[in-house]
């Protein structure tokens, strides 16, 4: 028994109403999603994670301008998942949370086998870090490989 089939492609979803249950998790060829609303100000960026809102009900994630993901134990900032669509601000659609994700944006830092934390900057855009001690809680996926001139990487997501 798994999760229910998402109702499209992931990677192309960008709906203005809710099509599925907000914050349910979805399969789709292998990989586990959730339904959500971009509750940021502004579209997601395809391979950057996505944050839970500061003040999200289930379901709602947010990227906001000025503000970084902060890994220490107890504050509200923690990874969602993984943009795979651009969803333009409160439209819905579908993030990563577990399986494999080809192009994962990276700060340029990320090698082979490092454990992935959320780091934010001044721009509304998350991207991946490698773990230091310190921030194993934070940590949602392995890199499989090291970053490239382009700072993208393969990784393994686990975002639950």
């Amino acid at each position: 028994m798994g999760f229910p089939t998402a109702h499209k492609d992931p990677t192309d979803c960008n709906e203005s109403t809710a099509q599925a249950t907000l914050g349910a998790f979805y399969q789709f060829k292998g990989d586990v999603y959730r339904y959500i609303q971009n509750g940021g100000a502004s579209a997601s960026t395809v391979g950057n994670i996505a944050g839970w809102h500061t003040d999200a009900t289930v379901g709602e994630v947010t990227m906001v301008a000025g503000t970084t993901i902060d890994t220490t134990l107890g504050t509200t900032w923690r990874v969602a998942g993984v943009w795979v669509d651009a969803i333009t601000a409160a439209y819905y659609g579908y993030i990563l949370v577990a399986g494999e994700y080809a192009t994962l944006n990276t700060d340029g830092n990320v090698g082979l086998g490092d454990a992935l934390i959320g780091a934010g900057g001044a721009t509304p855009t998350f991207i991946a870090a490698p773990c230091s001690a310190g921030k194993e809680h934070a940590a949602f996926g392995i890199s499989k490989e090291s970053d490239d001139s382009t700072n993208i990487v393969e990784a393994v997501i686990a975002a639950w």
